[in-house]
């Protein structure tokens, strides 16, 4: 003997799968999560800027590059978020990664330093210590005459889902000059 299923209960089960799957396009496929405070950001700090040596190139690096930016975090990047890790410094702070590539020019900042190759450099006991090594996006002159200082963030990029990024860390500008504009000087370091 068949038991029919009652009408309500057939729009109920279609109303609950409608929901799940919205909650779970929203969390996994949206912003939503972060600007509403559900998901921490992770939290970098600078630790030092210098010139590249021999030991920060790869296997796969054949060309030289500007500058190594060092910092903190106290959580693996990598396992916090899924994705390619990017760090880009502009001119404004609190910079999207959509605002980078917005089409109006007075909305657009300057971008001034680009890593691909963000990478794991070692472990401390309070943390992890990043090393990005980065090429300038402008002239050395033209940074320097800008006068400011560089707010970098590091975004999470991957195909089909939202960018997340990290709190915003600050190159003080005196960093900059000194060690890319004096010959003499090969490294700035904060202390941390």
């Amino acid at each position: 003997m068949k038991y029919p299923i009652k009408r309500k209960y057939k729009i109920l089960c279609a109303l609950t799968f409608v929901v799940i799957a919205a909650a779970l396009y929203i969390w996994y496929f949206t912003l939503v999560p972060d600007r509403m405070g559900w998901v921490d950001t992770l939290d970098i700090d600078f630790v030092a800027l210098r010139r590249p040596v021999q030991s920060d190139y790869s296997d796969i690096m054949t060309y030289e590059k500007d500058g190594v930016i060092e910092f903190f975090s106290p959580k693996k990047l990598e396992d916090s978020r899924q994705g390619r890790l990017r760090l880009i410094g502009t001119n404004r702070s609190d910079v999207t990664y959509q605002a980078i590539y917005a089409d109006k020019k007075d909305e657009k900042p300057i971008v001034l330093i680009e890593s691909n190759s963000v990478h794991l450099s070692r472990l401390t006991d309070s943390g992890y210590v990043y090393m990005a090594v980065f090429d300038f996006q402008r002239p050395k002159a033209e940074i320097k005459e800008l006068g400011s200082d560089i707010y970098c963030k590091v975004f999470f990029i991957r195909m089909f889902s939202p960018i997340h990024e990290t709190n915003e860390m600050v190159i003080p500008y005196n960093h900059i000059v000194t060690c890319f504009c004096q010959e003499d000087t090969l490294a700035i370091h904060k202390l941390y």
